[in-house]
């Protein structure tokens, strides 16, 4: 079904200028004159259609993110496997067909448990970040912020399922 919408908002800005701001009487103007009701149904129906597959999706993204996570770690216990068996032989390289395996030496890593602002200066690093809710504030007050400024907020529509 092809849904011309600037026919409607025309003819719902008509009718407005003709009756002035009563929604409700706009609305069912708008109702005897055209198949408003029936368009708004339709759209109602592919919404809530595309909400039902987009759930289902979300779904099926978490079962199949469940499932990589357990092939994940049985690749990595397999791994585990291979390494001990070829440290236990003594054997730090195996060509194979399918691969060359290695054991190799890997650097120390830094693990740093105890709080940060305990750390001398030069030993620590602060990480600086906008802070919006203040910017918010100011801009909203008349403030200028180079970089900021604030959206045209809009409207929204709310749907109540039946």
């Amino acid at each position: 079904m092809l849904i011309e919408t600037h026919i409607y908002e025309r003819f719902a800005a008509d009718l407005r200028a003709d009756f002035g701001e009563d929604d409700q009487l706009v609305a069912d103007m708008l109702e005897g004159e055209t198949d408003f009701h029936e368009v708004a149904g339709v759209l109602l129906k592919a919404m809530f259609e595309a909400d039902a597959q987009a759930d289902a999706n979300k779904a099926l993204a978490q079962e199949y993110a469940a499932r990589a996570s357990v092939l994940s770690a049985r690749s990595q216990h397999i791994k585990d496997k291979l390494a001990s068996l070829m440290r236990a032989t003594g054997l730090r390289k195996l060509p194979h067909a399918l691969a060359t395996v290695s054991v190799r030496a890997v650097a120390p890593s830094l693990i740093y448990d105890g709080e940060p602002s305990c750390l001398p200066e030069d030993l620590r690093r602060e990480k600086i970040e906008a802070d919006k809710t203040a910017i918010k504030k100011a801009l909203e007050a008349g403030r200028t912020v180079p970089g900021a400024r604030l959206s045209n907020g809009g409207e929204t529509i709310s749907i109540r399922r039946a």
